[in-house]
């Protein structure tokens, strides 16, 4: 396009297209790509929404661990998040006991990982993995 965009923007820009295109898609996966490492984002329940990502610092021998032991594996299966989606959003909406108890523990789950990350526990990071 000849045209210049920070990160930011990308995540926001694509997140935009994936709602005009109604694919349901959310901020995860942009992240994820234009962000290395292990990482930790966050959005406030507000409009209009703000993508914040904080990179973490890990020990020097955690990440070398986390290299050993983790595989990114591609199933070559597509899918839409929309599927999925309309269906938690509509319990959400509804305020169902286990997707309100499930959407707060994924909060807490995700924070849990974060920190095992900084302290470099493989054990507590599997724990937060199984639980996930």
């Amino acid at each position: 396009m000849g045209r210049s965009f920070d990160t930011n923007s990308l995540i926001h820009d694509v997140l935009y297209l994936e709602q005009i295109l109604t694919t349901g898609g959310g901020w995860q996966d942009q992240v994820g790509g234009l962000f290395g490492g292990v990482k930790l984002a966050r959005s406030a329940a507000q409009l209009p929404l703000r993508v914040e990502v904080e990179q973490l610092s890990l020990p020097q021998h955690f990440q070398s661990v986390l290299q050993q032991h983790l595989l990114l594996v591609y199933t070559g299966k597509t899918r839409l998040a929309r599927n999925l989606l309309q269906d938690v959003v509509r319990s959400w909406y509804a305020r169902l006991p286990s997707i309100v108890q499930n959407a707060e523990q994924l909060v807490t789950n995700a924070e849990e990982c974060a920190e095992a990350c900084r302290e470099g526990s493989l054990l507590r990071l599997g724990e937060c993995m199984d639980t996930y």
